[in-house]
């Protein structure tokens, strides 16, 4: 965590990273940023090393109640949402999308990416690729 903040300055300084003027691209510019964050933590729940806070709790409580991690999600934005707008934070209609659309992104990008992982780790165990084996069993053949 300590390094994100240098990352973000460093990926901030890429050409492509420039804001749009036009309010139209903007919105696109933001809305392919929202899916990259959903499939970014498809990915790394799905590789099962460990996921964030607020995504580990996701993870338990659509699991303990039984609800989708769409609505779930959806549920924790909208309430991190409103407590934040009572204690001063800003708040606009990035932020009201963004409650609204991670969620159902998330519901959509972990189960494929769920899929995606088992299928590269059962690949690699039947073609033996990238599959180091320990010194014991090396040893015993």
């Amino acid at each position: 965590m300590v390094l994100v903040g240098i990352f973000i300055d460093f990926f901030l300084l890429l050409p492509i990273m420039i804001t749009p003027s036009a309010l139209f691209n903007r919105w696109i510019m933001f809305l392919i940023g929202l899916i990259i964050m959903g499939y970014g933590m498809g990915i790394y729940i799905s590789a099962k090393l460990g996921a964030g806070p607020r995504d580990s709790l996701m993870i338990v409580l659509s699991e303990k109640f039984g609800g989708s991690i769409a609505k779930t999600r959806l549920f924790m934005e909208a309430m991190v949402l409103i407590i934040g707008w009572i204690l001063g934070g800003p708040v606009s209609w990035g932020t009201i999308i963004y409650a609204i659309l991670i969620g159902r992104i998330a519901g959509w990008s972990i189960p494929q990416c769920t899929k995606w992982t088992a299928y590269i780790l059962n690949r690699n165990v039947r073609t033996g690729k990238n599959i180091k084996q320990p010194k014991m069993e090396r040893e015993a053949k």
